[in-house]
């Protein structure tokens, strides 16, 4: 009875053992599975890691260049007998005075379309090119002027000797032949010293008050009167600005539509 008490005793203390040692195994696979597991995660992550780049280190897209806008081609009026001066002179400057609200009509009376008669147009290029030497800019306030424009300035100024009288007659303007001009210093765009602004219609423009002027004034107007009477315009006494050509050559018609034909330019 005793001998069978203590083979059940020893009995109970190996299955014990062997529980235990069991135990023992399974915590261990346990444990290496988890490892495992936490070795594929992170190298799952690393590899996401890699194919998505941080948003803090992504390289920023390069700035899309700005486009320089191109400009508009200048499109010039062709008609028998006339020169576009755009074309024909083309370091001039044009401030076509009667083509903005500028003027003492305070409306635009027809565009910038600065026509001259073709012969008139060869002997203004002989005094673009002696002042163009001398480094001055040839500034062009207005060259061919329709009659209807004519009456519209005639009609508020009514002063014969700045606005020829359209109902009785025609100025050289309508016809072609004439150009109201001041100059510039190319090197700086500055505007030399005259004795009024342009297409101020009283006195102060008059050549007759030559002597009240400045020395300057009195000089920068003679220079350029004499340039011009060298190359074959005349004068008037009324207007420091403005030359004619009254020799040979044709007559543009005097009322022409300059819108008309600035829109079928070529």
């Amino acid at each position: 009875m005793k001998n069978r008490r203590s083979s059940k005793k020893v009995y109970l203390i190996s299955l014990a053992g062997a529980c235990v040692v069991m135990l023992a195994l399974v915590i261990a696979l346990i444990t290496q599975l988890a490892a495992i597991a936490e070795e594929n995660r992170v190298q799952s992550h690393g590899s996401e890691a890699q194919a998505r780049p941080s948003a803090t280190v992504a390289p920023s897209p390069e700035p899309t260049p700005e486009r320089t806008p191109t400009p508009e081609p200048v499109s010039y009026v062709h008609i028998p007998h006339a020169v576009d001066l755009r074309e024909y002179l083309p370091d001039a400057r044009f401030d076509i005075i009667n083509a903005t609200e500028n003027n003492v009509t305070g409306r635009i009376l027809y565009p910038a379309v600065p026509l001259m008669e073709e012969e008139s147009a060869a002997l203004l290029k002989e005094a673009y090119d002696i002042f163009k030497a001398d480094g001055y800019t040839m500034v062009i306030y207005d060259a061919y002027r329709p009659k209807s424009a004519q009456k519209a300035l005639y009609d508020i100024v009514k002063d014969h000797r700045f606005i020829a009288d359209p109902y009785n007659s025609r100025s050289w303007h309508n016809l072609g032949r004439a150009v109201d001009i001041s100059l510039a210093y190319t090197e700086t765009g500055e505007l030399l010293e005259m004795p009024s602004p342009m297409h101020t219609f009283n006195e102060s423009a008059m050549r007759r008050f030559h002597d009240s002027w400045s020395m300057e004034v009195r000089h920068n107007v003679d220079y350029m009167t004499d340039v011009m009477t060298s190359c074959g315009f005349g004068t008037i006494t009324s207007e420091w600005w403005h030359f004619e050509y009254t020799g040979s050559g044709y007559f543009l018609e005097d009322d022409m539509d300059l819108e008309f034909l600035a829109s079928r330019v070529s």
